[in-house]
């Protein structure tokens, strides 16, 4: 949660639509940048419907995004996160949804790397 600023929900007035749209959706923004979840939804194929315009919420206030942004916070977290979840793999489980988990925390890590060597400018 340290992480999430907004909330996008999509709202749909039909039930029946919620499993397809959360299939769709995963589908498109993991093929943008790769998710971790649980469990990966088999793809939808075409929808019967047209997706629903997105609802975006922010959750935190402008100085608290902005103050996460900062690098020389979020790369020691990640690290954190990183060696928390090869613990967890190599202590408890090894599952294929577990090495994936670790392969985003691994591309994120990169990134928050190099912005921390970056420096200030560039949060």
């Amino acid at each position: 949660m340290w992480e999430i600023a907004f909330v996008w929900p999509w709202p749909v007035t039909d039930t029946a639509q919620i499993g397809p749209l959360e299939a769709h959706l995963f589908h498109d923004f993991d093929g943008r940048s790769r998710l971790v979840n649980g469990s990966i939804p088999p793809a939808p194929g075409l929808l019967a419907f047209t997706v629903p315009e997105r609802v975006r919420v922010q959750v935190m206030d402008d100085r608290e995004i902005a103050g996460r942004k900062d690098p020389s916070l979020r790369f020691p977290r990640q690290i954190q996160h990183f060696g928390s979840l090869v613990d967890y793999i190599l202590n408890t489980q090894d599952k294929p949804h577990l090495r994936r988990a670790l392969q985003v925390y691994f591309d994120r890590l990169s990134r928050y790397y190099t912005a921390f060597l970056g420096g200030p400018e560039n949060t």
